[in-house]
């Protein structure tokens, strides 16, 4: 057994004061994003011992849970040496959570670790016609990646085909950073399919993309049947649907 008066208290001291406990140590915990190298606040974990269930101090107090502050950091002190387990229990907004525990090994007396989560992403898209600027509702795309093969989230979820509103808008989250493609699925009415895949790169929180569609415009020329020179005026076209006759 070593005398200490805090986590930082060495073997070599020779101060007094404190109560006699076994060596024990601090985990000082650095979150990190890992494309920016940024710091980030907000993230809050659990401390589990060895059998992971909550852990207790060196005292025997259980181990209350921390989150991050602005330069990243969190500190968990007074530990016995041993083994622990990090669980992340809220990530930033924008961030993938972690889903697997994180091994500690305190067999010092000061333990530091960076802990990187991923950012992720959101793809918001607009559907306008190309010559009045006007928003297109009814409009479905589907999400693929750089390879041209149906996306999938950050969590390994096949994304599904999304709808424009009434504003025009769809959106696809969760998205991990790199490539990706809009293949339009279904056309507005009234407009022209979009035949070759849109680029869409995930690089922020949120990415903008508009799409434009052209519209179908049908010009009707009236001639006289003998007399290709003479047009004729006044003639009532109506046009019809050949599946539905309206």
């Amino acid at each position: 057994e070593v005398l200490i008066i805090d986590s930082t208290f060495t073997q070599n001291t020779g101060e007094l004061g404190g109560s006699l406990i076994n060596a024990a140590g601090k985990i000082t915990i650095t979150k990190i994003d890992s494309v920016t190298n940024n710091t980030l606040s907000g993230v809050t974990f659990e401390l589990l011992d060895s059998n992971k269930n909550a852990a207790v101090d060196a005292y025997g107090n259980k181990v209350a849970a921390k989150t991050s502050d602005s330069s990243g950091k969190i500190v968990f002190e007074n530990l016995l040496f041993g083994t622990y387990y990090l669980r992340e229990t809220k990530a930033g907004g924008s961030y993938k959570p972690l889903t697997d525990l994180i091994t500690i090994n305190v067999d010092n007396f000061i333990i530091t670790k960076d802990i990187l989560n991923d950012p992720l992403g959101k793809i918001i898209v607009t559907k306008i016609d190309e010559e009045t600027n006007k928003v297109l509702s009814g409009a479905t795309f589907e999400l693929l990646d750089k390879n041209l093969q149906p996306a999938v989230d950050a969590y390994g979820n096949k994304v599904p085909a999304k709808t424009t509103d009434a504003n025009g808008l769809l959106t696809f989250e969760n998205l991990n950073f790199g490539t990706y493609y809009l293949k339009e699925t279904k056309n507005p009415e009234g407009y022209k399919v979009i035949a070759n895949p849109v680029l869409a790169n995930v690089k922020d929180f949120s990415n903008s993309v508009t799409v434009e569609n052209t519209p179908i415009v049908v010009e009707v020329i009236k001639r006289d049947l003998f007399n290709d020179t003479i047009y004729l005026e006044g003639a009532t076209i109506v046009v019809k649907n050949v599946e539905t006759e309206e």
